[in-house]
Parts: C-alpha cells; sequence; structure tokens
C-alpha cells in the first residue's frame, strides 16, 4: 500500500505554547483531535493537561 500525506503545518515555539492548544484549534475549525504519544510522554502528565484543554473546548478527541 502507498499513499502521500500532505497537510501545511504551523509551529508554535515559546513558553505556554501548550496553553494555547484550545485557542489554536478553535481558529482553525478543528472538530476532532488525534492524539499520539507513548507511556513515558503520558507518564509525564502532559498528555491529560493536553487533553483537558482540548475537551473542555468541545472538541472531540479520537
Amino acid at each position: 500500500m502507498n499513499f502521500l500525506f500532505n497537510i501545511p503545518s504551523k509551529v508554535i515555539f515559546e513558553v505556554g505554547a501548550s496553553n494555547k492548544i484550545d485557542e489554536i484549534l478553535l481558529e482553525n475549525q478543528t472538530n476532532k483531535v488525534l492524539c499520539i504519544y507513548d507511556q513515558g510522554i503520558k507518564n509525564t502528565g502532559i498528555v491529560d493537561r493536553l487533553t483537558q484543554r482540548i475537551t473542555n473546548a468541545g472538541i472531540h478527541l479520537l
């Protein structure tokens, strides 16, 4: 199976950038998000903070 997945990307690198995830997704009219991470990242607590902001914004997590 062959396929090409190409999307325009925007990288935001600044202190507190993860606290804007909900604003950024809503500005882009996003209604569904797929989060991919491993157990090590999950153990840091980052995933829980991000997914909470995403769901509080009314965005569906896949």
